[in-house]
């Protein structure tokens, strides 16, 4: 994988892009969070799949007008100032579901010998092995 960023501002022809032509992209922080944030629109988008989100303990989304959907311990809590609108043919509430999301297991320790082969070698990142 080679990463890079070009000096002189955010523009579309000098932005960074992370690319893969074959195989899964895989983006980890094993100690600490991953922050994707944008001043612009943000989307998530899978053209031929699914989109899931799986977490440990908390899914939470919210917009700045207060409106907001937790989901959490096994619950779902919908809360919003204004009107709640659902626009379906039918509704349907049936009896409890429970399906568990996979969750990535990290390793507890770096791999030194892993990191300064890396760097002797001049690469930017360091393949997990």
């Amino acid at each position: 994988m080679l990463a890079a960023a070009v000096d002189g501002g955010q523009t579309q022809a000098n932005s960074l892009s992370l690319v893969s032509g074959e195989g899964a992209l895989d983006l980890q922080a094993q100690s600490d969070e991953v922050r994707v944030q944008s001043k612009e629109g943000l989307k998530l988008i899978s053209a031929d799949a699914e989109v899931e989100l799986a977490a440990g303990k908390t899914i939470h989304l919210a917009v700045a007008g207060g409106a907001s959907v937790t989901i959490e311990g096994g619950n779902i809590t919908v809360a919003c100032p204004g009107t709640i609108t659902v626009h379906a043919s039918k509704k349907s509430f049936v009896g409890p579901v429970q399906r568990s999301a996979p969750l990535p297991l990290f390793p507890q320790s770096v791999c030194v010998e892993c990191m300064l082969k890396a760097a002797r070698a001049g690469a930017p990142f360091t393949v997990l092995q």
